[in-house]
């Protein structure tokens, strides 16, 4: 993705994602992801993460620093600890309102 300009990028989002590139399919890391190959309609918490990380590698932001808001969402425990780090690694934060937030 290149940026001309940008410094800063803000994302919110619910969590980890559910859906990926299907050339990952091939990758052997997510030989056992079924529902990146159309095989299944569920993706599990580790799928998500290794889709997380490969999307990342994927992708370039050119020193842009990531702001994350994370809204609280039942099920997905490892999507803080993977946002957290990805904010921080490039300067910026991460926040996640309480589950009981409005």
């Amino acid at each position: 993705m290149a940026q001309s300009g940008a410094t800063d990028l803000y994302l919110i989002t619910d969590g980890l994602p559910t859906t990926g590139d299907s050339r990952y399919a091939g990758l052997n890391p997510f030989a056992a992801c079924s529902s990146l190959l159309g095989r299944s309609n569920t993706i599990s918490g580790e799928c998500r993460v290794r889709l997380f990380r490969q999307t990342l590698k994927d992708t370039s932001l050119g020193g842009v620093k990531v702001n994350v808001i994370l809204l609280p969402i039942e099920g997905d425990p490892d999507a803080v600890n993977e946002y957290w780090a990805w904010a921080a690694t490039t300067g910026g934060l991460l926040i996640s309102p309480a589950g009981n937030w409005p």
